[in-house]
């Protein structure tokens, strides 16, 4: 992990591809696409650090353990369990519907849950097919049943308005060269 000032922030989006997640959504969201990719083919996630010790202890209080596996850094490596009878191509067409501009939110909804809408994270709450946190969910206010498509993906929609891609980061090295 890097300490980053915003001098080198921008001295280094000059030579990779940076997507920042904030420890907060809304806290900032800067992406950058080199001239050889798409934004949207393009991420590199550094998070933000607290500037004082009581302000990390504050934000790791408000975050609990949520989504954290057993090494508790989050990834999705613990495995999916999941029902696999779901109509992959009419989950497909369904996540174009509800991004038509993003078109690498199916790589990334493959990534998190092989496109399984009832898919289960056994070391987190993540859950459905953009495999959404509880805390996610209930920060955007996201309405229904996380385990219904239509529904996960409402929530991905303000998931990815309020926080870009790098919401996604855990399978980011599933989805990067897509």
């Amino acid at each position: 992990m890097f300490t980053l000032t915003i001098k080198s922030l921008l001295a280094l989006a000059s030579a990779v591809n940076l997507a920042i997640m904030p420890p907060e959504p809304k806290v900032i969201n800067i992406a950058y696409a080199s001239p050889k990719s798409t934004l949207a083919s393009s991420a590199l996630v550094v998070s933000v650090i607290p500037d004082t010790p009581e302000k990390s202890l504050a934000l790791n209080e408000k975050r609990g353990d949520e989504g954290k596996d057993e090494e508790g850094d989050g990834s999705t490596s613990g495995g999916i369990v999941g029902l696999e009878n779901d109509n992959v191509a009419g989950i497909k067409g369904l996540i174009k519907q509800y991004f038509p501009k993003e078109p690498l939110m199916v790589k990334i909804a493959d990534c998190e849950s092989s496109l399984i809408q009832s898919a289960k994270n056994k070391k987190s709450s993540a859950k459905g097919i953009l495999q959404i946190i509880d805390g996610t969910w209930e920060f955007f206010k996201c309405e229904g049943d996380v385990l219904n498509a239509k529904d996960n993906l409402k929530c991905g929609v303000k998931i990815l308005e309020g926080q870009g891609l790098s919401a996604w980061q855990e399978s980011f090295s599933c989805w990067k060269n897509f």
